[in-house]
């Protein structure tokens, strides 16, 4: 009967460890899919991976409308397809999935951007917060919310 037990206790923690890792590599799948699509300006593909009732807080603390976010990238995609906007460098670090659950997820990262407009320079670096869920067996970002990080 333990063996029994044990062999049941074995398998169950083995499909949860491949259901984890499964959603893990799903959710690091749609967060790479969507910050390639907005390096490059494509707004179809940020509204296909944006939840109906997606709520964007930027680092000033104000919120912006989905509408109002969406409309600001297809500006920003055609000053990008103008070559009025260059993105420099776009990265990466610091990813940390936190509370991998079913069908939510939080992602924290650093992302550091550098963009020329202009003859202008920028150079920012965030720390983002996002919430993910899982619909109709698609990753969706739900929530954003970035903070500054001052350079030294």
């Amino acid at each position: 009967m333990k063996k029994l037990v044990f062999l049941c206790w074995c398998t169950f923690l083995a499909v949860t460890a491949v259901s984890a890792q499964g959603t893990q590599s799903d959710i690091l799948a749609a967060v790479d899919q969507f910050q390639s699509a907005y390096k490059a300006g494509d707004v179809e593909t940020l509204e296909a991976l944006l939840a109906d009732d997606y709520l964007h807080t930027n680092s000033d603390g104000g919120i912006v409308p989905v509408e109002d976010w969406l409309a600001w990238n297809r500006s920003r995609s055609r000053q990008l397809a103008d070559g009025i906007l260059k993105v420099l460098v776009y990265d990466i670090t610091d990813r940390k999935i936190v509370r991998p659950l079913e069908n939510v997820v939080i992602v924290s990262q650093v992302i550091t951007v550098h963009t020329e407009a202009d003859g202008e320079i920028s150079r920012r670096r965030l720390r983002t917060t996002e919430t993910w869920v899982r619909l109709e067996q698609t990753w969706k970002r739900s929530s954003f919310h970035d903070s500054k990080i001052l350079y030294k």
